[in-house]
């Protein structure tokens, strides 16, 4: 599906298909600091397809999504305007499919880079239960327990979204989460076998080492 796109006229594209193309842009991107085009081409395409259809839920979702990769990349030259926007692009989901569960996680990573941690696991968690299945939602409830001090809950979490996803595009975050989790219980060793993982994969994304 991603090649067809690729072959397809940019003028040619519906809103679901600029949506998908984002989605490819924001897997595939090399996650370095100060700098990131495929992160900047997936908030364009993003974008467009909101242009394209106001009603698409998950658009607004990944935007706010992509806002917190703007933080943590430091990408962003204005952090308050990017949380004010990851907001309210996270309650436009919402409000479009409250029970979306992109949508809900769009307001937690918000809340979350907010310090407001009490909000982000109460959104995640309902993401969880309107979708059980959906490794994203357990991603983002992991982190949100872990830094609430919840590192047991942190590991179970994120050891259930690599059941679900074991060959996540994300995966490299999934790792990063577990060494929060076995940071936090006094499991270095454990630690560093994930950050290693993650880093495996992205090699020059500056937080992770900064963790190692």
């Amino acid at each position: 599906e991603q090649k067809r796109l690729t072959r397809k006229r940019p003028e040619n594209l519906s809103a679901w298909e600029e949506y998908l193309q984002g989605l490819r842009c924001f897997y595939e991107r090399q996650r370095t600091d100060y700098e990131d085009p495929g992160l900047a081409q997936a908030r364009q395409h993003f974008e467009q397809a909101i242009n394209l259809d106001s009603t698409l839920s998950d658009a607004y979702a990944q935007l706010a999504i992509c806002g917190a990769w703007e933080l943590v990349q430091r990408i962003t030259k204005d952090s308050e305007q990017t949380l004010d926007g990851m907001l309210a692009d996270g309650r436009k989901a919402e409000a479009l499919n409250p029970e979306n569960p992109l949508a809900l996680v769009g307001i937690a990573v918000a809340s979350f880079f907010r310090g407001n941690h009490p909000v982000a696991l109460d959104h995640t968690q309902r993401a969880v239960q309107f979708n059980p299945s959906y490794a994203l939602s357990y991603y983002w409830l992991g982190l949100a327990q872990v830094h609430s001090g919840e590192y047991p809950q942190g590991e179970n979490t994120v050891l259930k979204a690599f059941q679900l996803s074991p060959a996540d595009p994300d995966l490299s975050n999934f790792h990063a989460l577990l060494f929060f989790a076995c940071l936090g219980q006094g499991k270095y060793e454990e630690a560093l076998e994930a950050i290693d993982k993650a880093l495996l994969r992205h090699p020059d994304a500056g937080h992770h080492l900064g963790f190692r």
